[in-house]
């Protein structure tokens, strides 16, 4: 009986079949990496006069996605600086993403707005961009302190 169980566990064991040729898949994976670092220029904005096309910060972009990249770009107050003691006083601006390729001004929204789009990837791209504003003139702004964030995001297309 002990040499009937060794004949069948040596049969079920031996799966392994002899053949003329054989492949082998060779491969490794690089993971899409794209990052965006911002650099705030600590502006102080003049609100009663208003600005126009006054650089508040940058943008170092990189990404290795085969496909290119995309910016996207909100607004926390919809384009809005708004006075953070009392937000019924505010002013408009609108934002200005300028980089190699040209520049691309808009009016920001609480939703992601593209900004900037390379078709062309690989090779860790990298570029700078820079970041300005248009700030609509308030003559009768009250003093104190008036803001927005703006959220800047890269990702492979």
């Amino acid at each position: 009986m002990k040499t009937l169980l060794f004949i069948a566990a040596g049969l079920l064991a031996s799966t392994v079949m002899a053949a003329a040729d054989g492949t082998l898949t060779i491969q490794g994976t690089v993971a899409d990496v794209s990052n965006i670092v911002i650099t705030d220029d600590l502006v102080n904005l003049k609100i009663v006069a208003g600005e126009t096309q006054r650089k508040v910060g940058s943008a170092l972009e990189t990404s290795n996605s085969a496909d290119g990249y995309n910016i996207q770009i909100k607004s926390a107050n919809s384009n809005q600086l708004i006075n953070t003691s009392n937000s019924a006083f505010k002013t408009s601006y609108t934002l200005t993403y300028k980089h190699a390729a040209g520049a691309v001004t808009k009016s920001l929204t609480t939703a992601f707005q593209e900004f900037k789009r390379t078709t062309v990837g690989g090779n860790a791209l990298s570029d700078t961009s820079e970041i300005l504003v248009d700030v609509t003139p308030y003559a009768s702004a009250p003093g104190g302190r008036y803001e927005d964030t703006v959220t800047i995001a890269i990702a492979g297309n």
